[in-house]
């Protein structure tokens, strides 16, 4: 008797291993296919209805052949919800800002600086940002270790940063 390699829930997350990392793999299950074409003419079914369905583990749409999640532009979903909003002229109090704590950091010039100076720094330039605010926010990205955006970072690779441990304020950047 032949062993069946069946299929699991868990290798659905199995990035499959190429000679090419930019080879796309795509495999047709036959059979699956054949079984597919036998349901719908046995029970008088169009086929054009049966392949409206997704044949894959996931949707066409959301993934790649490989499992992994389909890449998408934010800006063109950001400039078509800019397209159904008009612009105000003046913001009515009370308003709040909100800044990305990351974009600002990484747009801050300073070398040779310390912990302390680029803090200063950066208060500056939030309290420069809200001056017309009663409320100023600070959001710094979150890493959560099960998130959508795992496919995206297996892409870009494993590597971390800098890492500064027992930051005193005079510590040179």
């Amino acid at each position: 008797m032949t062993k069946k390699r069946l299929k699991m829930f868990s290798d659905i997350r199995k990035k499959p291993s190429a000679s090419n990392p930019n080879k796309v793999i795509l495999q047709a299950d036959r059979k699956l296919f054949a079984h597919m074409v036998l349901v719908a003419e046995s029970r008088h079914l169009q086929m054009s209805d049966v392949l409206s369905h997704s044949l894959g583990p996931l949707p066409w749409a959301l993934a790649n052949g490989d499992g992994t999640l389909r890449k998408t532009n934010k800006a063109v979903l950001a400039k078509e919800l800019e397209k159904q909003v008009l612009p105000a002229e003046t913001i009515p109090g009370p308003s709040a800002t909100i800044i990305d704590g990351m974009s600002l950091v990484q747009k801050m010039k300073g070398n040779d600086q310390t912990f302390s100076q680029r803090a200063a720094s950066a208060l500056t330039q939030i309290l420069h940002e809200g001056a017309r605010s009663q409320r100023i926010d600070v959001v710094f990205d979150v890493y959560q270790e099960d998130s959508i955006k795992n496919a995206e970072r297996a892409n870009r690779g494993c590597t971390t940063g800098i890492q500064f441990r027992n930051i005193a304020p005079g510590h040179r950047i």
